[in-house]
């Protein structure tokens, strides 16, 4: 049982920090009462907007929601997630006791999420959030050429065959390792980004989530553990992964950055350390932990009529 949630959180190790979707450039939409006009080179501009305009704000800060959600990749984060969780249940089919309720179980969460419905959680729940001047610069970063630059680099580590790739990159490394001063740097991201302790809490949501959800499956005569003990268990497993984890997002950033140079990746951890950006991240887990959460709310009552059937045959 243990060994399925380490593989469940590999998923969030790659989904969520190396997968960026691009926008087009935002040219002539209004937000709190102005127009915003993003440059090429990454400037943003405003100009006074009309009383009409500034009557439909609301929407427009929607939209720019929308567009930060798309370019900063949360977007294809979210819409990857029940397939990557099936990926990994469909690992532990091959060595699980009774093969027939895992696959019924990965099964029923990909059909329980709905795209649509998580999208517009996300955008309500950003617009609600998120300032003027937050989202002025987030989308300052992400529009800018450095942004862009390393959006290309987290991008095209989801192609196919790249994992392969980095497989190879990680065996390179033991006799050509990268200068001391890189891996230096590349520890400063990870620790600026707060990558681990982001995967660690989502990783609890998705086991907490998961273990409610296959007690329903079990028989009622069936002694089960009270909710300290299943808590317990997950915070061992948390701690005891944490290492693991934290490699792991040590050696990916060495290779999805590879191609970015010490001052580029000096300035973005700047960016990653910037308010907006610390708001941003906070924000992106709290949303993607209800989604997780109602992933699973809506697969318990289809799994409770599975055990039901299952047990009056």
């Amino acid at each position: 049982m243990k060994q399925f949630y380490l593989l469940l959180v590999v998923l969030l190790v790659h989904s969520t920090l190396h997968t960026v979707l691009f926008a087009d450039t935002l040219l002539g939409r209004t937000f709190d009462g102005r127009r915003v006009i993003i440059h090429s080179d990454g400037r943003i501009e405003y100009e006074e907007a009309s009383p009409t305009q500034e009557s439909s704000s609301f929407h427009q800060k929607r939209e720019l929601i929308q567009i930060i959600v798309e370019i900063s990749g949360f977007l294809n984060t979210l819409n990857s997630l029940p397939e990557q969780i099936k990926a990994q249940i469909t690992q532990r089919q091959m060595t699980a006791k009774d093969p027939e309720i895992i696959q019924f179980v990965a099964e029923t969460l990909v059909a329980s999420f709905d795209p649509e419905r998580s999208y517009k959680i996300v955008v309500d729940h950003m617009t609600q959030k998120l300032n003027r001047n937050t989202i002025e610069s987030l989308l300052s970063w992400y529009e800018s050429p450095l942004g862009k630059k390393i959006a290309t680099e987290e991008q095209r580590f989801n192609a196919p065959g790249e994992q392969a790739n980095l497989l190879r990159y990680i065996a390179d490394l033991k006799t050509s390792p990268p200068p001391r001063e890189r891996v230096l740097l590349i520890q400063e991201f990870e620790a600026s980004a707060k990558i681990t302790e982001l995967i660690m809490q989502m990783t609890v949501s998705i086991t907490r989530g998961m273990l409610h959800s296959l007690m329903k499956l079990a028989p009622p005569d069936e002694t089960q553990p009270n909710p300290e003990e299943i808590e317990d268990m997950i915070q061992r497993q948390i701690f005891l992964m944490e290492d693991v984890f934290r490699e792991q997002m040590l050696l990916s950033s060495l290779y999805v950055y590879r191609n970015i140079s010490d001052e580029d990746m000096a300035e973005y951890i700047t960016f990653v350390e910037s308010p907006a950006s610390r708001q941003f991240s906070v924000l992106s887990a709290e949303v993607l932990e209800y989604i997780i959460a109602d992933i699973f709310d809506r697969t318990v009552p289809k799994l409770m009529e599975f055990a039901k059937k299952k047990r009056t045959k």
